[in-house]
């Protein structure tokens, strides 16, 4: 596969890295196949790679020269359904403590979008989307506009290992009614198609899965409350060491300090020191908005504290900043579909 078969996107970013745990995975999936320690080695040693530190989460490759592995890995095993191996080669430590903090979400709908939000962490060019919709929802994997070049297998291997830790870690299915991939059909199309447990639309406009809207409410069995806000303080930790907050990170983090108050944008603008205009431009570059970002705040502290702490309704919606407590019912319901009391039961 030359080049000129991979898609292109402007290269002007040139801090995009991803995390070396991936740069793992392609190893272990390297040494699955034929190939001897000598040609795995040299092949890291040609990309410059410290195989060393394959481990340390603190080690970041630029996404440039991940593209050139993943392009040079096909070629040493001849097999262009590569990326579905590094996704069996994948654990929750290959995400970080994404991984262990996706695992101990309560639902499938949160382990997603807590993927979404803080897929910097694994890639900072990663731009996923979820939307919602009556009978099934979309999760979208695209990469950011300004990003490099970036080849079909990173995009296939971040797919699939979402499905595989879901299968082998997670102890549980998701069930796709339709993947879409923009890659040309590859010459293995069976080992997608087999993989995913159902036919793969390739050529496609998008990265897609479509999941059937019965997954929004199905509980994770691995879920952990104190698992998971561990996690996510690492996670924060991390992302802002590495300087890979995005917007959005850093919205929450402002309205995490307006409350009790009524956290409104004109506050939040003023905290980060640019006008309402500015922060709304930024995070619709991030394809979201300022009321998206609160909403998905709101929802999940909401979950968290009505069903983990004990807390009553009225006390839920006085800290996140509703002026009263009908108002935050209302709000409730148009994000679960249920009201407060329906989730207490």
């Amino acid at each position: 596969m030359t080049s000129n078969d991979q898609p292109k996107h402007k290269s002007s970013h040139k801090a995009s890295s991803t995390i070396a745990t991936w740069a793992a995975a392609i190893e272990r999936a390297l040494n699955s196949y034929a190939c001897t320690k000598i040609a795995v080695d040299a092949l890291f040693a040609d990309h410059a790679i410290d195989q060393s530190r394959l481990m340390d989460a603190n080690y970041r490759i630029p996404v440039v020269v991940m593209t050139k592995l993943w392009r040079s890995s096909v070629i040493l095993t001849g097999d262009d359904a590569f990326g579905l191996r590094v996704a069996e080669s994948v654990s929750p430590t290959t995400f970080h403590a994404l991984g262990y903090a996706a695992m101990a979400s309560k639902n499938f709908t949160e382990a997603v979008q807590r993927v979404i939000r803080n897929a910097r962490l694994v890639s900072d060019i990663a731009n996923l989307r979820l939307d919602m919709g009556e009978d099934q929802i979309r999760l979208y994997f695209n990469v950011r506009d300004e990003s490099p070049d970036v080849s079909y297998e990173a995009i296939d291997a971040f797919m699939a290992s979402l499905i595989h830790i879901t299968r082998h870690y997670m102890h549980a299915r998701m069930p796709l009614l339709a993947v879409e991939m923009v890659r040309p059909e590859p010459k293995n199309r069976k080992r997608f198609d087999d993989f995913f447990e159902i036919p793969v639309t390739f050529k496609s406009k998008s990265n897609c899965f479509s999941i059937h809207s019965s997954v929004i409410p199905a509980l994770v069995p691995t879920y952990n409350a104190m698992l998971l806000e561990a996690n996510e303080k690492v996670m924060k930790e991390y992302l802002q060491k590495n300087h890979l907050s995005s917007t959005a990170d850093i919205v929450r983090t402002h309205i995490e300090s307006v409350l009790p108050e009524e956290p409104v944008l004109e506050r939040v603008a003023e905290r980060m020191h640019m006008s309402e205009r500015k922060l709304q431009r930024l995070l619709t570059s991030e394809s979201t908005s300022y009321q998206k970002v609160l909403d998905a705040y709101r929802q999940e502290k909401a979950e968290q504290w009505l069903n983990d702490t004990g807390k009553s309704i009225k006390q839920v919606s006085d800290l996140l900043g509703f002026g009263n407590q009908s108002a935050f019912t209302r709000a409730f319901k148009r994000w679960t579909g249920k009201t407060p009391k329906q989730m207490l039961r």
